[in-house]
């Protein structure tokens, strides 16, 4: 049985959207976004009573419409890093260009390094994360984008991938005052869960 916990966030289902958020998701029924909430969906029925599938039962082909916005992303060992395998169209063109064997820290866009702190979390929980918040391109762009980040083992039990979907729309005017008034960099993404988290080894 799956825990389901129901916060604030752009991305969730009968709230109002904040300025930024980092939600574990338990259910496709919180995600207001029908891209990520089809991946979300389509994830949690291949991995049957595990915590998260096996990349092997993962297969793209079975969810054409969502390929433009789809990534896949390597966990690297020995040291570890977190490197993009591919990336759909929607998401290449909201990061100047082709992305393929680019390290996550490497994006050219200001959410990098928070989007890989949730991204640890994501392979260290083995948990579904979504980050939903602005970020800037390479041109300047200010973007509202959810990020949905899940675990994918390929070595026994050990998460060894994760596959995610970016979803990007322009701001709206409230939005764009708030990011007038914070700094670039997303300050300390928290998780709204209750009570503390353990990390295992990654």
């Amino acid at each position: 049985m799956h825990e389901v916990r129901t916060v604030e966030g752009r991305g969730l289902t009968g709230v109002r959207p904040q300025f930024q958020e980092v939600v574990t998701i338990g259910s496709a029924s919180q995600l207001i976004e029908p891209v990520l909430s089809r991946l979300f969906a389509y994830w949690d029925g291949k991995r049957g009573d595990g915590k998260f599938p096996r990349r092997a039962a993962i297969d793209p082909v079975e969810i054409p419409s969502l390929l433009p916005h789809l990534f896949l992303i390597d966990v690297q060992r020995d040291p570890f890093d977190l490197v993009f395998r591919l990336a759909g169209t929607a998401v290449a063109a909201n990061n100047g260009g082709d992305i393929t064997g680019l390290r996550l820290l490497e994006l050219a866009n200001s959410a990098a390094p928070d989007l890989y702190r949730q991204a640890v979390r994501a392979v260290r929980l083995g948990r579904p994360i979504l980050v939903c918040g602005p970020a800037r391109n390479r041109a300047g762009a200010f973007r509202s984008v959810d990020h949905l980040m899940l675990p994918l083992a390929t070595d026994g039990d050990r998460v060894g991938m994760l596959i995610g979907a970016a979803i990007y729309r322009p701001f709206a005017l409230g939005e764009r005052q708030q990011a007038d008034a914070k700094p670039l960099r997303w300050p300390g993404l928290v998780s709204r869960e209750s009570g503390p988290e353990k990390d295992s080894a990654a």
